[in-house]
């Protein structure tokens, strides 16, 4: 009797290990991904034999989705965002985005950009960047073509010039001013962005300065100018020379 109960455990044993290494095999029928979103069709019809590796479908993350996108690399303040993006992708914080839709109209949910290549590319003269946006009811899909306005740099109660006022010299960027006097005076400035056509001044020049914007190939500092303020520019000359006030 003893016999015949060991016999019956050995065979309860075996029974076990059975179900046990057929559960295993059930649940690699079951494949799951590792992560959420929208499947395309299946390549392989139900009931195929297929090898380890076989492609069964593709599979789209939704939600969030990331949007790729070149910022062009024309200014200063490109270059910084570029940097501070990298600096800043594994944060929270990161620099926004928003999204304008194929109609024109502005998605509602900002996204941050989570990443800028650290190179330049040499074919297109721009820095390939990304940028995540919560896509919770699918509005964007994949593949769309989308635009993505980035706030790279604000200023406030910044001086603006035309851009022809601003010269190269030995110590860097320059513009001429007029004094009291009506002498020339040379400034050596910082320049930020260009925006619609004005240079923005960072510094070294005030608010409501005359500036020399023509006249300016034999412009020497210290030199007598007289103002001529027309919308028409006079002629470029060292002796003539077109005034607007820095604003």
């Amino acid at each position: 009797a003893r016999s015949a109960l060991d016999l019956a455990r050995a065979n309860l044993a075996v029974a076990d290990a059975g179900v046990t290494q057929a559960e295993l095999d059930l649940s690699y029928t079951e494949v799951t991904a590792p992560i959420s979103g929208v499947t395309s069709l299946e390549d392989l019809p139900e009931g195929s034999l297929i090898d380890s590796g076989t492609l069964l479908t593709t599979i789209v993350q939704m939600d969030p989705i990331h949007v790729r996108f070149a910022l062009p690399e024309n200014d200063a303040s490109i270059r910084r965002a570029a940097q501070e993006g990298m600096t800043r992708a594994e944060s929270s914080e990161g620099v926004s985005a928003q999204l304008i839709m194929v109609d024109g109209q502005s998605y509602d949910q900002l996204g941050r950009i989570d990443f800028t290549a650290s190179t330049l590319d040499p074919r297109t003269g721009s820095v390939s960047a990304r940028a995540v946006f919560p896509n919770v009811e699918n509005r964007i899909l994949p593949g769309q073509f989308v635009r993505v306005r980035v706030e790279l740099q604000s200023f406030e109660e910044v001086v603006t010039v035309p851009e022809r006022a601003v010269t190269q010299g030995p110590e860097g960027a320059q513009v001429f001013v007029v004094d009291d006097e009506n002498t020339a005076r040379m400034r050596v400035v910082e320049l930020g962005p260009v925006t619609n056509g004005r240079q923005i001044i960072l510094d070294g020049l005030e608010a409501g300065e005359t500036l020399i914007v023509s006249g300016l190939v034999n412009l020497r500092d210290g030199a007598e100018v007289t103002i001529q303020n027309s919308d028409d520019e006079a002629e470029e000359s060292g002796e003539s020379d077109t005034g607007e006030d820095a604003g």
